[in-house]
């Protein structure tokens, strides 16, 4: 049987057929400007299919593929395997609470509601929260190696009822809304944190950083 003619379990527990173009999508932007061949790491689809096979679980499988295949020769599978995680990370996310990136008030309303987030937020007005918003950069996520991402992923981002509902640079972001709170303009400052933690990669350490 071809493998686009298989049947997986979406994440809303729908049966549906495996979409092969998707995978090689993300696998295209997760092995994008590295050394190492994509079509290694796609032809592992064959042997991780299996009946009634979740698209979870195959994108976790293809995870845990390019970490087997990061070796001192082929370190870029690591980063690889980083991105693919942001990746599963953003789709949880958007499962979770609805939208993805580019709605930090709405974050912020949903957070707050939760319990989650500091009330101090509270005092940032809408058209700031807005231009803080557009400040924010989403490929920063795909800086990370697989340790890096997984450290970031499993203990930073906040979960609710077991979910995860904050994705990574919103984390970086609410910091700098934070420490920015007292400043005169706040807003300018918090931008100028969020560049300096949005782009130090060894923010968490230099050993878990492509």
């Amino acid at each position: 049987m071809k493998l686009e003619k298989r049947k997986v379990i979406n994440r809303d527990g729908i049966v549906e057929e495996l979409d092969i173009e998707k995978i090689r999508e993300k696998l295209l932007r997760a092995c994008a400007g590295l050394e190492v061949n994509m079509v290694e790491l796609e032809s592992k689809i064959e042997s991780i299919y299996e009946e009634n096979i979740t698209t979870k679980k195959i994108q976790e499988s293809l995870i845990n593929s390019a970490v087997s295949m990061t070796s001192f020769e082929e370190s870029d599978w690591a980063e690889v395997a980083g991105r693919l995680l942001m990746m599963e990370a953003e789709r949880e996310v958007y499962h979770s609470r609805g939208f993805s990136y580019g709605n930090l008030e709405k974050t912020i309303s949903l957070m707050l509601s939760y319990g989650l987030y500091d009330t101090r937020l509270s005092i940032y007005t809408e058209q700031e929260i807005y231009e803080l918003n557009q400040a924010i950069v989403p490929e920063r996520d795909m800086v990370y190696d697989y340790a890096g991402a997984s450290m970031f992923v499993h203990r930073y981002l906040l979960k609710y009822n077991g979910k995860t509902h904050e994705l990574p640079q919103e984390v970086f972001m609410i910091i700098a809304m934070l420490l920015s709170i007292h400043e005169q303009d706040r807003v300018k400052v918090a931008k100028e944190i969020y560049e300096g933690l949005s782009l130090r990669k060894n923010f968490f350490g230099n050993a878990h950083f492509g």
